[in-house]
């Protein structure tokens, strides 16, 4: 549903915007449709991760999360009762958000790389999906981004 929303969104500015002079409606579009892009992409792995939470039983897990350019948001889970600091899962999250550390359930559908992260206190902290070989991005977190890499917004949306 919010993907078709994102898409008419995006089509009905550039049918709006199509009077403007050349390379500049071009623009216009192309910037639409890659922000009606980004949002698809996580709605949908929003709506896929609904799913994950409301079929699929949660795994008690503490979690610590962080951003960095270009690797984007990420939260590392790690079991409750280890004392290991190699994370079992990470998830990557489609958008920027504000990022926290803690415990949680941590919800992953079989078959599917599409999981959720929700705080003991019941607020979805992320939805996205679980990296095939998170332990890099984890291993470098505390690095400096790369020189030719854009610093990331100052604004972050709230969790969830």
């Amino acid at each position: 549903m919010r993907i078709a929303i994102c898409l008419l969104m995006s089509t009905a500015m550039v049918a709006a915007l199509v009077a403007l002079p050349g390379g500049l409606s071009l623009m216009v579009a192309a910037g639409s449709a890659s922000l009606a892009g980004v949002y698809g992409v996580g709605a949908y792995r929003s709506m896929k991760a609904r799913r994950v939470v409301a079929s699929e039983p949660g795994m008690h897990v503490r979690y610590e999360g962080w951003c960095r350019s270009p690797d984007g948001c990420n939260y590392a889970m790690f079991n409750p009762e280890s004392v290991s600091d190699v994370p079992f899962a990470v998830l990557r999250l489609p958008i920027v958000r504000e990022m926290s550390t803690g415990s949680g359930w941590f919800f992953q559908g079989s078959g599917t790389n599409a999981a959720a992260l929700v705080s003991v206190h019941g607020e979805l902290l992320g939805a996205g999906r679980v990296l095939a070989d998170g332990t890099s991005r984890w291993q470098r977190r505390a690095e400096p981004a790369p020189r030719f890499v854009m610093k990331p917004p100052t604004f972050k949306p709230p969790a969830g």
